[in-house]
Parts: C-alpha cells; structure tokens; sequence
C-alpha cells in the first residue's frame, strides 16, 4: 500500500478518537495543517472503514459506489 495512506490514517485515527463528524469538517480541520491532498483523505478514509476502524454512514439517502466521499453528507464516527 501508499505510505501516505498509512501515516495519515495513524494520524487520523489518533486526532479523531471517539469522534463522530463529518467528512468535509475532519478534512477541513486536518488538512489545513497537513501536506495531502483531498484524494489522500478519501483513500484513506476508505481504507479506515475496509479495516473496521472508522464506521462511514451517508444522511443523502443516496446509494454510493465507494464508502467515503469528503462531503457534509458523508458522516464518520472513529472508534
């Protein structure tokens, strides 16, 4: 796998531990302070949920094809 993916998702699943929020704000928050782009949190976030360390729920009521987009309707709650 992507080096970035694994360091940013330890980094992730330290900052955001037991929170529950949305994608844009934990990407807003975050990534003001980091060096990735917006496809290294989407990647990474996806990996976090294939791993059962993130649960990602949609409020759009719309069916999606990947488990995360970094959007206010796309919601995360940290283990």
């Amino acid at each position: 796998g992507d080096q970035n993916i694994y360091i940013l998702g330890k980094e992730l699943l330290d900052k955001f531990k037991t929170r529950k929020l949305s994608a844009i704000q934990l990407f807003n928050e975050h990534q003001a302070l980091s060096k990735y782009c917006r496809t290294h949190y989407s990647d990474t976030l996806r990996d976090l949920v294939e791993q059962g360390k993130v649960k990602a729920t949609f409020t759009d009521n719309k069916e999606h094809s990947v488990a995360v987009l970094i959007n206010e309707h796309c919601i995360l709650e940290f283990n």
